[in-house]
């Protein structure tokens, strides 16, 4: 099986911004509105702004001899646009721009369950991602056959079990495949139940990186 899963990472325009602390005074400046500049003629020469970014956000121009980035579009802002380039043109609306004062933006954050991408910097990023356990977390994913029919064991009920008890579940799909997201690497026991048959127990190891378990054969009961 093969999932894929992108992060977008523009600037992440944070609040307590490292690029700001690491550089000469006014050289990268934060706005009233909350980006984050560089300005090209204060930062002109100085390829340090390049390392101070946790996020690897910033790059280094040969040309120009300056570190440069997104701006969030601060220059489109400033004519009155209520969306980034990016966001405008993105056929999936997977971006946008949320112009919100802080308790709108908790509020948002709290009601559709967004995060911010390596928080543990605390930096304050205001750039916020929903789904982002596609990318910091593992899944574990199989499929499941019924044994008599050798037909896909469709509707089958898959949990992930850990000492502690239930920590995720998911109903097989017409393929008989599975997958149950949001883990931490440890040990797991998939139970697996349908009307029927006997239940499957499947010890698997989630590391780092997501697991895929061989098909599982299901017995009539």
């Amino acid at each position: 099986m093969t999932a894929v899963a992108y992060l977008a990472t523009p600037c992440m325009h944070c609040d307590d911004a490292p690029c700001i602390e690491a550089t000469p005074a006014g050289a990268v400046y934060k706005r009233e509105d909350g980006l984050v500049i560089i300005d090209p003629e204060k930062a002109k020469g100085h390829p340090e702004i390049v390392e101070s970014c946790p996020y690897g956000v910033i790059y280094w121009s040969e040309a120009e001899t300056l570190a440069q980035k997104c701006t969030g579009c601060a220059h489109l802002i400033d004519e009155g646009w209520t969306q980034t380039r990016c966001s405008q043109v993105c056929p999936t609306e997977a971006m946008k721009l949320v112009l919100a004062d802080d308790a709108e933006m908790a509020a948002l954050v709290n009601a559709e369950g967004l995060e911010a991408y390596r928080a543990d910097l605390g930096t304050n990023p205001r750039v916020f991602y929903k789904n982002l356990h596609l990318w910091t977390k593992a899944f574990v994913a199989g499929s499941a056959v019924f044994a008599d029919t050798g037909e896909c064991a469709e509707s089958v009920t898959v949990v992930a079990m850990t000492a502690g008890g239930a920590v995720g579940q998911c109903i097989t799909n017409n393929f008989g495949d599975f997958r149950i997201e949001k883990l931490e690497p440890g040990q797991y026991s998939l139970v697996m139940t349908a009307a029927g048959y006997r239940s499957v127990t499947t010890d698997v190891t989630v590391g780092p990186e997501s697991t895929t378990v061989a098909p599982v054969f299901l017995q009539r009961a």
